[in-house]
């Protein structure tokens, strides 16, 4: 999630000032004071109550006003490459005059002061993402990650776990340098790559795909283990049930049906006899997609491992073949996978541990606990007191359920 949307759903600025006035302060052993002073475009920063910085959301940034060439090279990197092709020149130009030239401060539409001064502000670059901030110093190849102040700290606690099992099982990730005993921070390498979904050589591309699939699959591989499904679905119900009773930004109708919906879901599962299987569960990425993929001239990685956790051992296969971050066209792909055997032939899934066995009920409740996975971990991330309203996202999703359920059913 970059900066604009932080801004509509979360009191971004002040979490931003409380987070990064924590961390530097907890850095340099003193007080620091972030302000972040809102809107204020015109020419190069000017004097004011401290050192300044300025952000930039639609590039999702914040760097120094006196910053350096290269502390701006990862916004120059990602975002100077679009998702959609025929956006790409535009994209492309708008991030270079965005960080180059004399019209950078007419395109940062914000400003901050930092007091005292950040030691070697001119090298660093604070991205913002869904549960933590980032400052990439390019000039040190180092990423702090750092949690944001009012949010858990499991996720950031997630992504230790999960990059520290993958170093043990040597996966493609960048290395892990130092965490907090405090787990509210952890250094990483910066690497220079680009998100795949951006990339249109499919020489670029294809391989770095393909490593981190395999890399996916081996995790799943040697992390698997067998429980019962109705003790496994019983966990799921029970912690979405909780999450349910804490939320407070649903709105009565969206619970209530939410409530149907698990119901209908416990009853599905007695009627085709699904509790009394055995299923195979393993550590899992959590969101393998595209977007987490980075492909640079040294070699390619995954990211993000902030939702990295135990669930069936198809989940990441699922998730890629699924993309459920598209809501709107997850029925579409959800009903090919329940009415076409042909989908599960694709070489993604067909080579998937945990996603071999052919029978029709089997993968029926595969994509039911897919579901149920799906919706304990956006409970878990989009329910938090400072947000204004519910992510967008998790409403669409919520929608749809109803109408995924019924694909299972019918089946």
């Amino acid at each position: 999630m970059k900066m604009e949307q932080l801004l509509q759903r979360e009191p971004f600025p002040y979490i931003f000032e409380q987070t990064m006035g924590w961390y530097w302060s907890h850095q340099h052993q003193k007080p620091y004071r972030v302000r972040w002073s809102g809107a204020k475009r015109g020419g190069r920063p000017g004097a004011g109550p401290g050192q300044v910085w300025v952000c930039n959301p639609r590039l999702n940034a914040v760097w120094a006003g006196d910053h350096s060439w290269r502390a701006l090279s990862p916004v120059r990197r990602d975002f100077g490459v679009a998702v959609t092709p025929w956006k790409r020149p535009l994209s492309r130009a708008y991030a270079w005059v965005a960080t180059t030239g004399p019209m950078d401060g007419w395109l940062t539409p914000r400003r901050l002061w930092v007091n005292p001064a950040v030691p070697r502000a001119r090298e660093l670059l604070i991205g913002a993402g869904n549960t933590k901030l980032r400052v990439f110093d390019a000039a040190r190849g180092q990423c702090t990650a750092i949690a944001k102040q009012g949010f858990d700290t499991r996720w950031l606690a997630n992504e230790i776990e999960g990059r520290r099992l993958a170093h043990r099982f040597a996966l493609a990730v960048p290395r892990l340098y130092a965490a907090g005993s405090d787990g509210r921070w952890f250094v990483e390498e910066c690497v220079a790559g680009t998100p795949v979904n951006r990339i249109s050589c499919s020489r670029r591309r294809d391989p770095a795909i393909a490593r981190c699939l395999r890399d996916v699959q081996v995790l799943a591989e040697r992390t698997a283990r067998e429980c019962g499904c109705r003790e496994y679905l019983d966990g799921l119900l029970n912690s979405i049930g909780e999450r349910l009773q804490r939320d407070r930004m649903l709105d009565t109708a969206a619970r209530d049906t939410l409530r149907w919906w698990l119901a209908e879901v416990d009853g599905l599962v007695e009627r085709e006899g699904w509790s009394r299987r055995r299923l195979v569960v393993s550590t899992c990425h959590g969101d393998f997609a595209l977007g987490n993929i980075l492909a640079g001239k040294d070699g390619c990685w995954l990211v993000d491992w902030e939702w990295s956790r135990t669930a069936q051992a198809g989940y990441d296969g699922l998730h890629f073949a699924l993309r459920p971050s598209e809501v709107a066209l997850l029925p579409r792909r959800f009903r090919s996978l329940v009415q076409e055997e042909r989908r599960w032939q694709e070489p993604v899934l067909a080579c998937w541990p945990g996603l071999a066995d052919p029978d029709p009920g089997t993968r029926r409740l595969r994509l039911l606990l897919f579901l149920l996975e799906r919706l304990e971990i956006r409970l878990q991330s989009d329910i938090n007191p400072l947000f204004f309203r519910p992510d967008a996202g998790l409403t669409s999703f919520l929608q749809q359920l109803p109408v995924l359920l019924q694909a299972l059913e019918t089946a």
